[in-house]
């Protein structure tokens, strides 16, 4: 019995691992590749994400009246500003070229008109790969597929390695670096195999959360959340409300129930002139995505809600940190390179396993 258990968790690593190996392969490359984007953008747009410190940043009010002399037909959607006196605030408008609009980046000292944003194009294109093999929703549809294989790949492989496990459970970790032929090959893929089992675990079960609305559903479900409904941003007509006053007025609302207590804050602009919307994280944060909520009416200094996700259940910060989770940086910058390097090495896995199964079928034909 215990062989035929172990026979049929081989068959069914080694079938859908062939069978998903091309797309999984494709998914694991573009996701390193996104695992350092916004490092990468800023490294070759420092002009624009970084700004020469001066005596003091201009007042909200006056930094939007100045942005709409030099963009007249601008519609603002959002704004993002930072506390670090070296990083450029965000502007980004309704665009016919874009669904999310225009990103303008804006010096807060003058409120100069910053160098557009170059290889944005570029990832969002590697994005597209890496979500949706670029042919729509019928990509998203066989990668979601292609990430329920792997799951059910990585468990069989757990279970076909439990013998060398119990073996010597650091020894599993190690190469044999003395093995030769197929024994190298297979030294490869389960030595390495060991080491990547919990962010292929991790990365699998978190990227599902946006292939299937009912495995999102119910990962808020099981986490006790309500799902909250998406914050969209809003184009704001021209001439239907004083926008320089009502987007001071909305940091000022900001700066009264936080104080300065944060890093980084993005409004979602009203078009109607109504209560204020923000995401905020705290200076300190637990990692880049701990995000709060703040809804405020600032013509009336009136709290509508405040959400910090410090004070989020257990289950609420897991769901509010699905991205984290997913790219590794959760964990920190040790986290976010191990899952660059573990989606790395995802088409090592397909050559090493095809080429196993290559050479126990040319073995095969040989004994016949």
């Amino acid at each position: 019995m215990k062989k035929r258990t172990q026979s049929l968790f081989h068959k069914l690593h080694l079938y859908l691992g062939l069978l998903a190996a091309l797309i999984v392969s494709i998914v694991g490359l573009s996701g390193a590749i996104l695992s350092y984007e916004k490092e990468i953008l800023k490294l070759c747009n420092a002009s624009s994400f970084e700004v020469e410190v001066q005596e003091k940043k201009l007042p909200m009010q006056v930094l939007v009246s100045e942005f709409l002399k030099q963009k007249p037909q601008a519609q603002i959607r959002m704004v993002s500003i930072s506390k670090d006196p070296k990083e450029s605030y965000v502007f980004r408008i309704a665009s016919k070229k874009s669904r999310k609009g225009e990103e303008i980046y804006l010096n807060p000292y003058t409120a100069e008109i910053l160098p557009e944003i170059q290889g944005g194009e570029f990832f969002h294109f590697v994005e597209n790969i890496h979500r949706r093999l670029l042919v729509g929703e019928v990509g998203k549809q066989i990668v979601g597929a292609s990430v329920l294989m792997l799951i059910v790949i990585v468990l069989s492989g757990i279970y076909i390695s439990l013998p060398r496990i119990k073996r010597g459970f650091f020894a599993s970790f190690s190469f044999n670096t003395k093995a030769k032929g197929r024994a190298l090959l297979y030294s490869m893929h389960a030595t390495l195999g060991m080491w990547v089992i919990p962010f292929y675990l991790v990365a699998s079960l978190t990227g599902l959360y946006w292939s299937y609305k009912w495995y999102n559903s119910a990962l808020y479900a099981l986490a006790g959340v309500e799902k909250p409904q998406r914050l969209m941003p809003q184009s704001s007509p021209i001439g239907a409300v004083d926008l320089p006053q009502e987007i001071g007025d909305a940091f000022e609302a900001l700066d009264t129930f936080v104080g300065q207590c944060y890093a980084k804050a993005t409004l979602f602009v009203s078009s109607d002139g109504g209560d204020s919307r923000f995401i905020y994280t705290d200076q300190d944060p637990a990692h880049i995505y701990a995000r709060n909520t703040l809804e405020v009416a600032p013509k009336t200094m009136q709290l509508i809600k405040h959400e910090r996700y410090n004070d989020k259940t257990i289950g609420g910060k897991l769901m509010a940190s699905i991205l984290a989770l997913h790219t590794g940086e959760y964990f920190g910058w040790i986290g976010q390179l191990g899952m660059f390097l573990a989606a790395l090495c995802m088409p090592l896995f397909g050559i090493t396993g095809l080429l196993l199964y290559l050479k126990k079928r040319k073995k095969k034909i040989e004994v016949q």
